[in-house]
């Protein structure tokens, strides 16, 4: 069981969202912390592959590389 402390204008965006979607809070902050969570690991691998690379490459070299494809 976890308890968090939400200041009075998200309890509030909360609830209405809550009233307008017809789910939880329980639910909505369920779904936003699980996703927080997936993004969070998603970059963490990410920036583990990239320190593994041997080079890396700006969004100028790899737009200038793809530029026809786009």
């Amino acid at each position: 069981m976890l308890s968090i402390r939400l200041d009075k204008n998200m309890e509030k965006s909360l609830e209405d969202i809550a009233n307008i979607t017809q789910e939880s809070k329980s639910t909505l902050i369920r779904e936003a912390l699980a996703q927080y969570i997936e993004d969070k690991l998603d970059y963490f691998a990410a920036v583990k592959a990239m320190k593994k690379m041997r080079k890396t490459y700006s969004l100028d070299e790899v737009l200038a590389e793809f530029r026809d494809e786009l």
